[in-house]
């Protein structure tokens, strides 16, 4: 019996014909689906709403932001500070060791639904993750050039300290974007709850051996504007490539923890 009727069905399966479109019909079909094709050249209007987007979701971000990752940044602020004017530290190898801080310690909030496994959850949400995201490395970048101009101000004002731009060439964008770049880079293939402690202790180690080793800045100092503007270059062509990987969703964030 059970033979009849699987032969019954393969005969009418055999009988049934599907009548595909003309050509006529499927340029009709590809004509009306045009308009819903992304352009590859974005307009400005759109380039504009995309950034009024970030600035709105960055807004909202901002008070999910953990405030161990503002007070602590506050108390790296407030030692430099105080290191220079009590201590008499060097404030150029102040600013070159604090400079990259906020950032290597807001690669735990940048990077915290994935290391959290939220992201799956986040993904149902109105804005991508690759969206929040983008919102937290804007707020993270921003606070960190506002505490780097606080320090940077208080060191010209209060101690009186002559800065040439080829030194802050050399001593805050160096180290900031090559700091960046790097913490970027290990943060998107490991846990950024391993990664930013690691990088964070480290660099501090390193800042710390600089400044008790005889004239340990002149070390800094041959590397020079030229060879400072190669690594920054070199830096931010990391960081462009880093976050475009994550915008076209190559990176295994989101659901890889």
């Amino acid at each position: 019996m059970k033979k009849e009727i699987n032969d019954k069905m393969a005969d009418e399966l055999e009988a049934f014909t599907v009548d595909y479109p003309s050509e006529e019909e499927m340029d009709q079909t590809i004509s009306a689906l045009h308009a819903y094709v992304p352009e590859k050249n974005m307009p400005m209007s759109n380039l504009l709403e995309k950034m009024k987007d970030l600035l709105f979701l960055s807004g909202k971000e901002f008070f999910t932001i953990s405030r161990l990752f503002w007070s602590a940044n506050i108390i790296f602020l407030l030692f430099g500070i105080l290191s220079t004017t009590l201590f008499h530290a060097d404030p150029y190898l102040t600013l070159f060791v604090l400079t990259p801080l906020p950032f290597l310690t807001g690669l735990l909030e940048i990077f915290k639904s994935r290391d959290q496994g939220m992201a799956e959850l986040e993904a149902t949400f109105k804005y991508s993750v690759q969206q929040l995201i983008f919102s937290r490395v804007l707020i993270v970048s921003v606070f960190n050039l506002i505490l780097n101009a606080i320090l940077i101000t208080w060191l010209y004002v209060a101690l009186d300290t002559p800065f040439v731009f080829s030194w802050l060439f050399v001593y805050w964008m160096m180290p900031l974007t090559l700091l960046a770049a790097l913490g970027l880079v290990l943060t998107t293939t490991y846990k950024g709850t391993i990664t930013s402690p690691v990088l964070v202790i480290s660099w501090l180690i390193t800042g710390f051996l600089i400044a008790q080793i005889p004239n340990g800045a002149d070390f800094i100092n041959h590397i020079g504007l030229t060879g400072s503007i190669s690594i920054v270059i070199v830096s931010l062509c990391t960081i462009i490539f880093q976050l475009r990987k994550i915008q076209q969703r190559r990176l295994s964030i989101a659901f890889n923890g």
